[in-house]
């Protein structure tokens, strides 16, 4: 039947372009620039990237901004902070419009963990969260819980986070929702 076998040829070659570029997007994520950590506010930081989300990738949540009320300095490599909070921002997103989350929002908060010399980032959504047993495997290469994903960009994003000293990306499952926290070196702090 050169109907059913034109058809998925049709659907093979979709999917594969579609592999393609969430492999290429991926690729993207990890030709990070080699530069050394910098020291810079956290809060005017986070504004840029949401501001890029919504303006450049074309997602559409409100943003419910939860900063310090101080410039919050880090000290971290900026051009991976923006990739992870891209990668989350975007994962929330997409996650709400799969669901259909009539009022699509993303909130964001920082503080200063005194004494620590950390400041801790939460991005929290209102999506349907993950199920409960994937939390111990979405960090892991290849798993994924998004019908469209390859598993990756968490797997990516810690590994980021991490390259960068004490840093840390955790998940955790929220009711509705998912919460991810981010810490990052904040020098200075008593």
């Amino acid at each position: 039947n050169m109907d059913k076998l034109r058809t998925t040829v049709e659907g093979s070659a979709q999917q594969a372009q579609r592999a393609g570029k969430a492999i290429t997007q991926k690729l993207e994520m990890l030709s990070v620039d080699l530069a050394e950590a910098e020291a810079f506010d956290l809060n005017a930081e986070i504004r840029r990237v949401v501001e890029h989300a919504k303006a450049e990738l074309g997602l559409h949540f409100v943003a419910e901004l939860r900063l310090a009320e101080k410039p919050c300095m880090v000290l971290a490599n900026r051009l991976h902070v923006q990739k992870v909070m891209l990668n989350l921002i975007q994962n929330s997103s997409e996650a709400m419009q799969a669901a259909r989350v009539a009022s699509p929002a993303i909130a964001i908060g920082v503080r200063a963990k005194r004494g620590e010399g950390l400041a801790q980032i939460t991005v929290r959504d209102k999506g349907p969260g993950f199920k409960a047993g994937d939390g111990e495997h979405l960090f892991r290469p290849f798993f994924t819980a998004k019908s469209k994903g390859i598993g990756m960009g968490l797997v990516i994003s810690r590994s980021l986070i991490e390259a960068n000293g004490r840093q840390m990306l955790t998940l955790s499952r929220e009711t509705p929702g998912a919460t991810a926290h981010l810490t990052l070196p904040a020098p200075g702090r008593e």
